[in-house]
């Protein structure tokens, strides 16, 4: 196959890694940006299909590197990180003469967006259920503020670009409020507080809009049979699967509704959670979604996809669909939170797993270079 250029910007994360993987997996070579304010080396610049690689410590550099790349025609770029997606956003207008990138069609409004409150709002506007959510300042609020608070709750960053895994917190009360907002302050200025409603299960879609081919693909359903324990990762999975139909819990209509309100164009995924029966938005993720792997490995290959119509070629219905059920297992997390109760589950789960968010076979040196460098 023709070796096709292309540009995957990201953390040194398994989610990196795998949109290089998709994309060398039908014939690319990418670019390899990788984002790591505390190294200087990278597990996912092993990989097999890397071109080019660099690692940086700044979102500046990364636009230092990208307006000197040199390719013979206008390439897309892949972001698999939050902050990369939200900085390149306020660099559309100057990127786009060169790259395809993810946009709302102007400067910053990608930005906009990931902000969780209007994400939340125009959510339900378009016909998802979301839990009892609120805006809070950290430099305005006082106690008042927190008066109509339902507990548990959950407070996370309103922004994720803005803050960490480490800053969710689920409280039980108003002293346990308090208390995570005055530690949260240290590290961003507003966070959501939401209703915390315990899930039966999670689930997510893993999609792919592009603007001027009309399309919108929700190729199938994640079902997260397994998820991280920690608050800090919660709806992480360890453990899951992909199925064709989507319904009944998830409305492609509303779906498409919401898509176009916002006219957002790339790689995408929401994330939900279904409690008695009912199922909840929890947010959108502008990006390439961790989970991608599955998918790929289920025989929908979106970023091969999305490039394929940048270029103006089309793509096979046969393309579109989930195959077949795939396990995806996130290995190191399945690991840290294995059950060591129940054995015999384990190893199930084990036999079955179709891929693995670090392991390959036939891309093996990421997986063994992930442990050399975590020893330094």
């Amino acid at each position: 196959m023709e070796n096709k250029d292309v540009v995957v910007v990201g953390g040194d994360h398994y989610n990196t890694l795998w949109v290089c993987r998709s994309l060398g997996l039908t014939g690319y070579k990418p670019t390899i940006i990788v984002l790591d304010q505390n190294k200087n080396k990278s597990f996912v610049q092993k990989t097999k299909y890397a071109k080019n690689s660099y690692v940086v410590t700044s979102c500046s550099a990364i636009l230092e590197i990208l307006l000197n790349l040199n390719f013979n025609k206008k390439v897309s770029i892949f972001s698999s990180s939050d902050k990369i997606s939200d900085f390149l956003d306020t660099h559309y207008t100057l990127l786009s003469t060169k790259y395809y990138l993810a946009n709302c069609n102007e400067d910053g409004s990608l930005s906009q967006w990931m902000d969780k409150m209007i994400m939340n709002e125009f959510a339900k506007k378009s016909g998802f259920k979301i839990p009892f959510s609120k805006e809070i300042s950290l430099y305005t609020y006082n106690s008042m503020d927190l008066e109509d608070v339902k507990y548990p709750c959950i407070v996370k960053p309103l922004k994720s670009s803005n803050g960490s895994k480490l800053d969710f917190n689920i409280c039980n009360n108003k002293n346990e409020l308090c208390d995570s907002l005055k530690k949260i302050k240290e590290n961003c200025c507003n966070v959501l507080i939401q209703e915390y409603l315990k899930p039966d299960f999670e689930i997510s879609i893993l999609c792919m809009r592009h603007r001027k081919s009309k399309i919108n693909l929700i190729p199938g359903l994640l079902i997260k049979s397994k998820t991280c324990k920690s608050v800090y990762n919660l709806g992480m999975p360890a453990y899951a699967y992909t199925q064709k139909e989507i319904k009944p819990y998830v409305d492609t209509k509303v779906v498409d509704h919401f898509l176009n309100e916002i006219d957002y164009e790339g790689l995408y995924s929401i994330e939900f959670f279904v409690t008695k029966d009912t199922t909840y938005f929890l947010e959108i993720n502008l990006r390439v979604d961790g989970d991608l792997f599955v998918y790929t490995q289920s025989g929908v290959n979106m970023p091969y996809l999305w490039d394929t119509l940048n270029q103006g070629d089309s793509i096979k219905d046969e393309q579109l669909d989930i195959k077949k059920r795939t396990y995806g297992m996130t290995e190191i997390s399945y690991i840290k939170y294995l059950d060591w109760k129940h054995p015999i589950e384990a190893i199930k789960d084990w036999w079955r797993t179709d891929c693995y968010s670090i392991f390959s076979w036939s891309d093996i040196k990421p997986f063994i270079y992930k442990f050399i460098y975590a020893t330094y």
